[in-house]
Parts: structure tokens; sequence; C-alpha cells
């Protein structure tokens, strides 16, 4: 049996809240989206990074990382080099990673349940494990916030697409030009790339147009300042099975917003009759279209604090205070 190594990251306290809370605090967990990791939600400034912002609120923040990403590299029995380490999908995210990280955040916080805040990927492996779980995991989710949902890719633009159309149906092609490990790895010529391009102000654009040819068009609220600092961890890297199988899924249309390539608002629709009909109703709530957010801009974007992230936070201390946390947020 694979035994990954998952890392994960704890914001406990924030020297900027003054918020009253007891103990222990409600927990928030936040899952990076498709060649992403963790540091999504830190690299804004500390006001505009939903890390930073739910931690003011006097929340315990946990981050988690699916394997083969830059920072949940490890495997107990395999190695990096061996192909072994490379054959999954964001079904082992969903079925394996999401419930261990939920249950080892759960037991070290001393909580029952946890918000869940997924973007992308981190939708998909949510969306799938509530469809498929008739246990007690559904329980150990107090409220789940979706960003860029992707419950069906049938839609979707850009790079996904690419790989769909062109090597969707003939995996050994895809397997031939990107081999058969990981697939746009962070490592020192990503880094160097970030430091050396995206460094200089008059090769931003080179810098920008990949950022775009992934999550669709340019925004008006993309922070160009920050942009080093994005292309210094981002992509993260994931297996290529896994994006092979993103790519079968965009040709079958199976398995949010008008600017999000990697989210197509009509996929929205497609998801509504798919999975989304099998998760408990419960979680279904309230569904917001954002039409001036391209994919990116829900971690990253100059408007996310105020559209999104005040919305959420709001949301669970009112829900803290209906379950008689009273004194929590005051």
């Amino acid at each position: 049996m694979p035994f990954f190594c998952c890392w994960l990251d704890r914001s406990p306290s924030s020297e900027n809240s003054s918020v009253l809370y007891s103990s222990p605090r409600p927990v928030f967990f936040l899952q990076h989206g498709l060649l992403a990791s963790s540091a999504d939600w830190v690299t804004n400034l500390p006001n505009q990074s939903l890390a930073f912002i739910l931690a003011d609120a006097g929340f315990d923040v946990w981050l988690g990382n699916v394997r083969g990403n830059f920072y949940s590299d490890a495997h107990v029995n395999w190695t990096k080099l061996e192909r072994k380490f490379w054959e999954f999908t964001w079904d082992e995210m969903a079925s394996k990673d999401l419930p261990t990280m939920v249950a080892k955040t759960l037991k070290v916080s001393g909580q029952n349940d946890l918000y869940y805040v997924g973007h992308s990927q981190g939708t998909a492996i949510m969306f799938a494990k509530l469809a498929s779980e008739n246990g007690t995991f559904p329980k150990k989710i107090r409220k789940f916030f979706a960003l860029a949902p992707v419950a069906s890719v049938k839609y979707i633009d850009g790079l996904i697409a690419f790989l769909g159309r062109y090597f969707g149906r003939d995996l050994w092609a895809l397997r031939f030009v990107f081999g058969t490990h990981d697939f746009l790895p962070h490592n020192w010529m990503t880094t160097m790339f970030a430091r050396i391009v995206c460094g200089l102000s008059w090769r931003n654009i080179l810098c920008e147009n990949v950022v775009f040819q992934i999550g669709g068009p340019e925004s008006n609220q993309f922070n160009q300042s920050r942009l080093m600092v994005y292309a210094e961890h981002t992509p993260a890297g994931t297996s290529t099975w896994n994006i092979l199988h993103w790519a079968q899924m965009r040709n079958s249309g199976k398995m949010q917003n008008e600017a999000d390539w990697l989210a197509d608002a009509r996929d929205i629709e497609v998801a509504n009759e798919t999975i989304l009909r099998s998760v408990p109703p419960q979680f279904i709530k309230k569904a917001q279209k954002l039409p001036d957010f391209n994919h990116f801009d829900f971690v990253w974007g100059m408007l996310a604090p105020d559209k999104i992230y005040r919305q959420i936070t709001e949301t669970a201390k009112r829900h803290e205070k209906s379950i008689g946390r009273r004194h929590f947020g005051q």
C-alpha cells in the first residue's frame, strides 16, 4: 500500500488578532488547486491573503498539500526517481490525501469538524469525497467554500484543453512528450525563471502570458508587483498521470466564471446534473458568480479580500455564534 507524506502548514494564531475565542479554536482548512501548493494562500500581502485574514479573525488555519507537489514529494518506500511514485491522479487525492489531512488536522487541533476552502482541484477532490462518502467524513466538514469550483471540465479552455485536444485520446503520445513522472515541477529552473525573467519589469509580459495561458485572460485586478513571488512558487508540480486524467475528463465532459478557463460557467451547470447531485444538499447553500475573476484571481486577485474572503469570514463567524460560541469575534 502506498504511503505518501503530505505536508501541512499551520497558522494557529496571529499577532494582529484582537479576537477573544475559546479553546480549541475553530479550524479553517485551505486546499490549493492544480499545479499549486499551500503557498498560494500566503503569497499576497497579509491583508490580501486568505490564510492571514482568517488567522487575524481568530481562526486556527491549516494549509494542505496533496501528493506530488513541491512540499509533498516524499514517500515511505519510493523515491521521486521511481515511476511508481508518480502513478496517481486526483482520485487518490480525494480518497486518501484529503481524509488523511483532515483527520490529522482535527486530531492536533482538538476539534470535531472544520471549515473547508478549496480552490480549483481543491474543490474537485472535496466534491468527489462528499459524493462517494456515506460514513463519517461529511460530519467533519462544518462548511465548504468552493472557489473556482471544478466538478466538470468539458468546456474549459487553456492548457488543459490543449492537452485534452491533442493528447487526451493518446496516452502514449502524452507520456512520450512529457514523460511518466512529474509535470511542471518546482525546481531551480522555475526559480531562476521567476527571478531573472519575472523580476524585470520589461519582461513581465512573458510571465503574465504564462499565467494567463493556464488560468484565463488578463484581469484588471492582477497584482503585477507580486508577479515574481507568484512565479517563485507556481507551478508547484503534479504527476503526468494527473494531468492526463484532467485532459481525458475534458474530452469526456465527465468527472466559475466567464473569464476562468479552468472552471467554466457551463461546467458548473453540467456539474449540477452530475457530481453535485450526489453531494448531500446541506452542503450546497449558495452559488455566487464573479464575472471579473479569472482562475487565479480567487487566490491572488486584488478584489478577492472584499468580494470573497470577507464573506467567508463573516459566514463562519455567524455560524460560530449560532452554535453557542457567542464570545467568538467580539
